[in-house]
């Protein structure tokens, strides 16, 4: 299979160190095991005065510093699995919203944790092109994906009507009362595993069908 993966609390446990930051720069107390979507912490920032061009550079700085990517951990389990399914063949592609400026340090960090060898690809957004969930479909469709493995619902939802399955991992952002057939929403990596290995086998009887 190919297989398109995200960055951002699907490999790297970002959310804690990420909300941390803009809390102590911009004066709030967000706890972000209940951050309800992508954007209420925008929302919070703006209405402390702030102006998107504050905050977005902010962000944007921030991810440009090795010290905050020292801070990330990886997923727990996530390399073995990842060398598993490499190991049988599959090619592992991150995809990422990440600035493309980024890139170099995610690049750094990847060889850190011991996930880079397994890759086939890590690829950013250059941010020309909005919404970002059109990226990530554009790219997708692109590398020609039979799996995506995703957080961010406003993401997973129109990669999964461009026909591609995702694994959504559970996260307070991403709840919703109902799913298309094809997202699976997972609790960690384990989960993740045994439906990637259950696609796998299906996409294998197809084939000789």
């Amino acid at each position: 299979m190919r297989i398109g993966i995200d960055i951002d609390d699907v490999i790297a446990k970002t959310g804690q160190i990420f909300y941390q930051r803009i809390n102590e720069r911009f004066g709030l107390n967000i706890d972000f095991t209940k951050v309800p979507s992508y954007d209420y912490v925008d929302k919070k920032v703006f209405e402390k005065g702030y102006t998107p061009h504050e905050f977005y550079d902010y962000l944007t700085k921030l991810q440009l510093t090795s010290t905050y990517h020292n801070e990330l951990d990886s997923r727990r389990y996530l390399r073995d699995i990842l060398k598993r399914f490499y190991k049988k063949g599959h090619l592992l592609y991150l995809v990422s919203n990440r600035h493309v400026l980024i890139l170099p340090y995610t690049l750094v960090w990847l060889k850190k944790t011991g996930i880079l060898p397994y890759l086939s690809g890590v690829i950013h957004n250059s941010y020309t092109q909005k919404p970002y969930a059109a990226f990530k479909v554009r790219e997708a469709k692109r590398l020609k994906l039979d799996l995506f493995l995703e957080d961010a619902l406003d993401y997973a939802l129109p990669i999964a009507q461009s026909g591609i399955p995702v694994i959504l991992f559970d996260r307070p952002w991403n709840q919703s009362a109902g799913l298309p057939k094809n997202v699976y929403r997972v609790d960690g990596w384990k989960q993740a595993e045994e439906i990637m290995k259950q696609l796998a086998r299906d996409k294998k009887h197809d084939k000789k069908k």
